[in-house]
């Protein structure tokens, strides 16, 4: 859910104050509880957490993502 509405969009752009949260159902599934459990879970710098919900403070950076990308492989794959 976005903003307390559900939303089936999967390409949906959040903006910088979006609220985003589980719905009621989603939260019972007992691997979704397990990892809510968490103490020590990492949430990125970007997002503020509470709850069961997490609202976006500001827009991530490239330095905010630790996996290893490549952009080129990713833009030479798209342009075929």
């Amino acid at each position: 859910m976005v903003n307390g509405k559900k939303l089936n969009i999967p390409s949906y752009d959040v903006k910088i104050g979006d609220v985003v949260a589980l719905s009621s159902k989603a939260s019972e599934i007992p691997e979704v509880k397990k990892t809510m459990g968490i103490a020590d879970l990492l949430i990125p710098s970007w997002i503020e957490k509470k709850g069961g919900a997490g609202k976006v403070i500001r827009e991530p950076k490239r330095t905010d993502v630790p996996e290893p990308i490549s952009e080129q492989d990713i833009v030479e794959f798209y342009s075929r």
